[in-house]
This record gives structure tokens, C-alpha cells and sequence, in this order.
């Protein structure tokens, strides 16, 4: 687009495109509220970025949030610009390059024995705080592969082992 939007930070970009991802599961499988969460994580990151005035990402904030929200999304689009209606723009498509680059494979152990992977983002991988740990986790619980060891078991304790491993006592 616009002649005077900047280039996306790297950070910002690669959040985007995990958002656009995200959302698009979440929504399909009707969970409002891991994809508002996942738009939230997105505004934070965009608040942290002192360049954040984008009219790009305006526009695509507005095309992730019209489902939800689609009043105000009807106003970010307006002011990125967009023509007719927010709801016509389409779902934005993420970039499968951005995310492949910038994704860990995590061992998942249940119980002493490792019961498959996870891809998570690069920055997820660091699993340093308690939000990290819970998305890892999510995205733990929602692997179709993991999710049949866990069914019916309650999680009595989780070890983190950045970039490398979780480790789930369940019982």
C-alpha cells in the first residue's frame, strides 16, 4: 500500500501472521475467546512498537476483529482506508514463510514418556511467563495427537523446559 506506511517490525509481523492463523482456527472451531485473547496478544505487541502507526494493520486488525466486533471494525477500517465495507475485504490470508522460520518443535512428555511435538512461535518458545506457559499448553490441549493421553486425566504437575520440552504429570 500507502506510500507513507513503513514496513512492518519483524516482531509485529510474525505476530500478525500467528494471529491470522490463530484466529482463523479459533473461529472455525467457535472459540471466541482464544481468538480475542490472540487479538489482544496481537494490540500488546502493537502498543510495545513505537512505529505502530500502519495503516496496513489497521486495516487487517479491522478484518480480524469484524466477526466479533463488527461496529468498530467498521471504523479501523474506515480509517485504514478500506472502501465499502469491512465485511466484504475478505478474511486476511497469513503467510505460511513468516511462521515456518519462527516456530520450535516442543517435546511433549505425559507421565515419563513422550507422547509427541508441538510447533509453537519462536517467542512462545521461551515458555518464561505464566501466559506463555498457558498458550503452549493450549496448544498442548488442542493437538489431536496429545489430546487422547490427556482426556479424562487432570494435570497435577507441568515442568517447562524452554525451547525443548513439557513435561505433564497427569492422573
Amino acid at each position: 500500500g500507502d506510500k507513507n506506511s513503513k514496513p512492518l517490525p519483524s516482531l509485529l509481523r510474525i505476530k500478525l501472521h500467528q494471529t491470522i492463523k490463530k484466529m482463523g482456527e479459533d473461529y472455525t472451531r467457535l472459540k471466541f475467546n482464544t481468538a480475542i485473547a490472540a487479538l489482544m496478544e496481537l494490540t500488546n505487541v502493537w502498543t510495545e512498537t513505537p512505529e505502530a502507526g500502519n495503516k496496513e494493520l489497521v486495516g487487517m486488525v479491522a478484518r480480524l476483529m469484524a466477526p466479533v466486533a463488527p461496529h468498530l471494525a467498521e471504523e479501523f477500517w474506515e480509517t485504514s482506508g478500506g472502501e465499502f465495507s469491512v465485511l466484504d475485504a475478505g478474511w486476511p490470508r497469513f503467510d505460511e514463510k513468516v511462521l515456518v522460520q519462527n516456530e520450535v518443535r516442543i517435546a511433549v512428555q505425559i507421565n515419563g514418556k513422550t507422547r509427541g511435538e508441538v510447533s509453537v512461535s519462536a517467542n512462545l518458545a521461551a515458555m518464561g511467563t505464566v501466559s506463555e506457559q498457558e498458550e503452549v499448553l493450549n496448544q498442548i490441549q488442542s493437538d489431536p495427537g496429545i489430546v487422547k493421553y490427556l482426556t479424562g486425566q487432570k494435570i497435577t504437575r507441568q515442568v517447562f523446559v524452554p525451547r525443548r520440552l513439557v513435561s505433564l504429570v497427569v492422573e
